[in-house]
């Protein structure tokens, strides 16, 4: 039997929230390895402090977070947080290992020309 590995939009976030975990002989559930269980902590921190929307071009389909410098090139920084920004698996595919752009100060550059202009509205 074949297993079918790729992502189902249909099941939601949760269907990449946690690995799927296979079974010993006795049919319990076997431990993850540390690195993961850091890592979708660390992830949902990333999620949690910047929200579930591309800092790139603003989609909140396909979020990933992404590594600002790649840790093929940099694996000192792979448990850094500084080095964490969310984009939509689009950005993230265009952005590949080739440069490393942090697009979370454009992100805060626009979301305060939105609150700037909020407040420009309510003042006229």
């Amino acid at each position: 039997m074949k297993r079918d590995w790729s992502y189902k939009p249909e099941l939601g976030p949760r269907a990449i929230a946690s690995p799927q975990r296979k079974r010993n002989r006795k049919g319990k559930r076997r431990k993850l390895p540390r690195a993961v269980k850091k890592w979708f902590r660390l992830r949902a921190k990333a999620l949690k402090e910047y929200g579930s929307k591309c800092m790139k071009c603003g989609s909140t389909e396909n979020i990933e977070v992404d590594h600002i410098k790649p840790r093929s090139k940099f694996p000192e920084l792979r448990w850094d947080f500084d080095n964490l920004q969310i984009l939509c698996r689009k950005c993230n595919v265009l952005k590949w290992n080739y440069h490393s752009t942090d697009y979370r100060q454009d992100c805060a550059e626009r979301q305060l020309d939105i609150e700037m202009l909020r407040e420009f509205r309510e003042w006229i």
